[in-house]
């Protein structure tokens, strides 16, 4: 997992604390050590790990938009950028939504074993969602087409 937050470290586009460095290591432990049993993401190696997961998500930090923010992350998988961005910032309440039960199942794991209690996995069609919810910010990094 060291290896992980080191290659991130390297390529993040904002920096962080040490204390933000512990969430994303607990966050890359619960990705490690639980995603080979659920099968939640396609990246294996360190460096996909770190750099298509975590570098990615901690990308739209930059815009500064999301401090005490409701935001959701629409067909969250295995929680990328919903984990980074809740570990990043815990002032900002994030929905992780996916109409994958396991994969909602998953992401509410990591927060739980992260101690991140600003995440909140929803299992739900994001068309009916978007009928009854509503957030600050959608951040969204590959879903099918909606109807």
């Amino acid at each position: 997992m060291k290896n992980i937050i080191d290659i991130t470290k390297k390529y993040s586009p904002i920096p962080f604390t040490e204390e933000q460095e512990k969430q994303f290591y607990a966050v890359a432990e619960g990705l490690k050590r639980i995603e080979g049993n659920l099968n939640v993401t396609d990246l294996k190696t360190d460096e996909e790990i770190a750099l298509l997961h975590f570098v990615d998500s901690l990308s739209p930090l930059k815009t500064g938009l999301f401090k005490g923010k409701s935001v959701i992350d629409v067909g969250c998988g295995a929680g990328f950028p919903a984990l980074v961005v809740g570990a990043y910032d815990t002032s900002v309440n994030v929905t992780a939504l996916d109409s994958t039960k396991k994969k909602v199942d998953f992401v509410s794991l990591c927060a739980d074993r992260a101690k991140l209690d600003n995440i909140f996995g929803l299992c739900a069609r994001a068309e009916e969602c978007g009928k009854r919810e509503c957030f600050d910010t959608v951040l969204s990094r590959g879903v099918a087409r909606l109807n």
